[in-house]
């Protein structure tokens, strides 16, 4: 894997946004565990189900690009071992520009509706927080994460037939970038 990898670059914001993401989770994890300790201790609920129904959609989000940069995502590769190498080559591009069509649908829909929620001024049901926000602020994350899987469907497709490519990995030890090909080793 040459330096002049694009996906290199995306590494640090990728991680930036599951940095965000998970300390999202851990904050809803805590706002939870507070909620049902208050239920028990005071019997007074703190009612975080509209914060929750707010952040969900963003910390999931979040997650997403640094799964996208890693490869990480369901594969079926026994098709393409079983066809030769060619095809594999073929069908995991495939896989790839589908996945870049989803997220951009997705991004596209999930913008719509949070057009819909501006347009109807809509709020949460107990503390009236505004939902249209927080909806463009997912679209928004769904959107880099097309970003990214482009990025990712274009080192792919540069190193087509060369056997070049590799998915990124991180050492969970050293936190350093390695590569490992997503059908193992090639004979």
């Amino acid at each position: 894997m040459a330096r002049s990898d694009p996906r290199l670059g995306l590494r640090p914001f990728a991680h930036v946004l599951a940095f965000i993401g998970m300390t999202g989770l851990m904050g809803l994890a805590l706002l939870t565990v507070a909620e049902v300790l208050s239920r028990w201790w005071f019997n007074a609920p703190i009612r975080t189900e509209n914060i929750i129904d707010v952040v969900v959609p963003i910390v999931v989000a979040c997650s997403l690009p640094s799964g996208l940069l890693h490869g990480q995502d369901v594969a079926i590769a026994f098709l393409g071992k079983w066809l030769g190498r060619a095809a594999d080559d073929v069908l995991e591009i495939f896989a790839m520009l589908t996945t870049l069509v989803f997220y951009v649908l997705l991004t596209w829909q999930v913008f719509v509706y949070a057009g819909e929620l501006a347009a109807s001024h809509r709020v949460t049901e107990i503390l009236k927080i505004p939902m249209a926000p927080w909806w463009y602020a997912t679209a928004t994350l769904l959107g880099l994460c097309a970003i990214v899987q482009a990025v990712v469907l274009a080192a792919r497709i540069r190193a087509w037939g060369t056997g070049r490519f590799r998915h990124l990995e991180v050492d969970t030890v050293t936190g350093d970038m390695a590569a490992r090909d997503p059908a193992g080793p090639r004979s």
